[in-house]
């Protein structure tokens, strides 16, 4: 029997995040602690690839671009670009005008120089395939998007493309593109935990402890003003329940509640929630690479949307219609066929498997049959010869236990067998996703 790698990220749905915040009154108590589940992999943001890491790096970098979080299109607007770019009419030339406010943490000044010198450190990453998001630089013929960064004068660039490129923009947007202070010893190698992380962003680095806390200050030449916070920890939580209880005991700031919490959270009058779309998408993906197709369809069929939106997420967050969510480029409205609930269409799909291992299981049921008694499919899922086992990847998460523990109980009622599959008992998340 064969036993595949089951990729799952999460399920395709666009979260609302609920933040759960004390009122002002607790700003006097410094400084300002933030709840963050991890620890982030690196400070440098050409190299960075996980919501964690992009919480610290998004406070101490910047990119030309940013996301307008406050349209419903969340479209690239200026951060330190002095105003959106201008394409010649091939829209493979892009000039830019740069803000003239801006330094660094240790006062060097912001300049073209330093576009043109980050830009042609990602390209290099990329062209070796060396840093983790390096795929999203390079064309679909595996050529770089950009062709090369040049210098107009001390505060404006051109980006030359290779070709078109719809999205260019939204990736000037992208944590990775962010502008670090130039310098040479990291021209062709990363920052780890321990380098200086000097950006231009509203808060300076000042510490990172793994697993414990990561300590910022404000920085005070900001070019939009100093912010009103003046220092700021994360603290590291891996535990959602544990978490949510800090939160509820008014031992953070800011930070989020488990579902389940949230009625005590919204009966706390020095609490204040906020519900806004994110730029997140989550999904649970299955690995097509090593999973047949039949029992890729049955998996779509037998996994449980409505409880997993409506019961586990307490109706936290919305299913999309599309893997691209509306707002962004390429969204269809009109895509039909998506999967549903419905476990006598997975178990049919299980049954017509032309997989042959899958065919070898099916031979000992010789009467198996999709209108059988769940506990039939069952007692074969947990047999020493379910029809198919499974592997869910998957790092440390409440939220990710909740969806083994889901995936468990629907793909027994399809005779199949889900086995939890640590990406910390393998590596680290970084090595796993390379390989």
């Amino acid at each position: 029997m064969r036993k595949s790698n089951f990729l799952i990220v999460m399920l395709v749905l666009s979260s609302i995040v609920s933040i759960y915040v004390p009122t002002v009154s607790a700003a006097r108590y410094l400084p300002f602690t933030v709840g963050d589940n991890d620890t982030p992999q690196n400070v440098d943001p050409a190299n960075a690839y996980d919501s964690v890491s992009y919480d610290t790096l998004n406070q101490v970098y910047e990119g030309l671009y940013t996301y307008n979080l406050a349209s419903p299109d969340m479209e690239s607007i200026p951060m330190l670009a002095s105003a959106m770019g201008t394409w010649d009419v091939t829209n493979t030339n892009l000039t830019i005008e740069l803000r003239e406010d801006v330094v660094f943490h240790d006062g060097t000044p912001f300049n073209a120089t330093a576009v043109v010198w980050n830009f042609e450190r990602i390209n290099y990453f990329a062209l070796n395939e060396m840093s983790d998001p390096y795929t999203l630089y390079l064309n679909d013929d595996g050529d770089p998007i950009l062709n090369r960064t040049e210098i107009i004068d001390d505060f404006t660039v051109k980006f030359v493309l290779n070709k078109p490129f719809a999205v260019w923009e939204q990736m000037l947007a992208f944590t990775g593109s962010s502008i670090i202070k130039p310098n040479e010893a990291y021209a062709e190698d990363f920052l780890t935990l321990s380098d200086p992380a000097i950006g231009t962003g509203p808060f300076k680095l000042v510490e990172i402890e793994p697993d414990t806390s990561v300590t910022f200050e404000r920085f005070e030449d900001y070019y939009s003003g100093p912010a009103n916070i003046t220092s700021m920890v994360y603290t590291i939580i891996s535990d959602g329940e544990v978490a949510s209880t800090a939160m509820l005991n008014h031992e953070l700031h800011y930070g989020g509640v488990l579902a389940e919490h949230l009625d005590q959270a919204e009966a706390d009058p020095d609490i204040t929630i906020e519900r806004v779309k994110t730029t997140v998408v989550f999904y649970l993906q299955l690995g097509y690479h090593q999973i047949p197709w039949h029992q890729r369809k049955a998996f779509q069929f037998a996994w449980n949307y409505t409880y997993y939106l409506e019961e586990t997420l307490q109706g936290e967050a919305y299913e999309l219609h599309t893997p691209i969510p509306a707002g962004m480029n390429y969204h269809n409205e009109s895509i039909e066929g998506l999967p549903y609930y419905n476990v006598t269409l997975a178990r049919q799909y299980m049954l017509d498997s032309t997989d042959p291992d899958v065919v070898t299981e099916l031979a000992k049921y010789p009467t198996l049959a999709v209108d059988d008694a769940d506990t039939v499919w069952e007692t074969i899922a947990t047999s020493a010869t379910p029809l198919y086992s499974v592997n869910f990847t998957r790092y440390t998460s409440t939220g990710l236990e909740k969806i083994l523990t889901q995936l468990v109980d629907n793909y027994a009622d399809i005779g199949v067998k889900v086995v939890d599959w640590h990406i910390g008992d393998w590596g680290t998340w970084t090595e796993w996703s390379q390989t």
